[in-house]
């Protein structure tokens, strides 16, 4: 009986070391000119690509970021589903998606949505990315937290 209280105990303290061991990687973001196919009604979509920077030092470039997002209602301004990719040079990537309301956003109103994915050095990492805008209208701070 008591090495299975210490077994049970081990798994315990394995679980909450496991869920303890978030990593946050903070990036600044700033995008180019988007892409519209549409005419801003419900289903148009917008392409854009921006690079990563480090927020510490906008010069250094960490990565880049592709996304998709799809107008999918307004309420009051559009409210977008996004799926995008964001690849780091450090080796690895993060596939994150969710929806964004677009006034909150451009009114530097963080934003959350779900990072679904890794791959490379992130493979199997899941958690969430905020954005949030710095600078209207193409500066945002990305900032992710993965585990």
């Amino acid at each position: 009986m008591r090495s299975l209280k210490f077994a049970v105990a081990g798994v315990f303290a394995a679980m909450s070391l496991a869920a303890a061991a978030s990593q946050t990687i903070v990036a600044y973001e700033i995008g180019n000119s988007p892409y519209f196919i549409g005419n801003g009604a419900p289903g148009s979509t917008i392409t854009l690509t921006a690079s990563l920077r480090n927020p510490n030092n906008h010069a250094q470039v960490i990565g880049s970021k592709n996304e998709w997002c799809m107008i999918t209602s307004y309420s009051p301004g559009p409210i977008l589903y996004c799926d995008e990719s964001l690849v780091f040079n450090a080796g690895g990537s993060l596939f994150a998606h969710g929806y964004i309301d677009e006034v909150a956003l451009e009114h530097f109103a963080p934003q959350t949505i779900s990072v679904y994915k890794g791959a490379g050095i992130y493979a199997g990492k899941t958690g969430t990315e905020t954005i949030q805008q710095v600078v209207f209208p193409n500066e945002l701070l990305n900032t992710l937290v993965i585990n």
